[in-house]
């Protein structure tokens, strides 16, 4: 994934780039008074794109790899576009890149939760 996500990255013709994957999961459960009338989950992801061009900044989401180079060509697009059109151009803060991974620390395991499902 990180050779395509450079890959990306290094076509962009822009002052600013960045992709990110994203994994979305959404469990669904919904009830009418006391009956269940619906139980589902979902899961998509896809890659989300930013672009800051002559102080234009826009942003668009694809899911197929195949997409790439049609959003490259659209988010840079468009951030010529805003720039033409605002008074300020957006300027990003200086600071120094900083490479982490961050796990954050959890009071509980969410596996283990009070909703998991009971054998009544």
């Amino acid at each position: 994934m990180f050779p395509f996500m450079k890959s990306v990255l290094s076509k962009m013709d822009s002052d600013y780039g960045d992709i990110r994957y994203e994994i979305k999961r959404e469990t669904v459960i919904v009830f009418n008074g006391k009956e269940l009338t619906q139980i589902g989950f979902h899961t998509t992801d896809g890659y989300v794109l930013r672009s800051l061009k002559r102080g234009g900044f826009s942003s668009m989401a694809f899911t197929a790899k195949a997409d790439a180079e049609k959003a490259i060509l659209t988010v840079v697009g468009n951030g010529l576009l805003i720039a033409g059109r605002i008074r300020e151009p957006i300027r990003l803060a200086k600071t120094e890149v900083i490479r982490s991974t961050y796990l954050p620390k959890l009071s509980e395991d969410p596996r283990q939760s009070r909703w998991k499902r009971s054998s009544n």
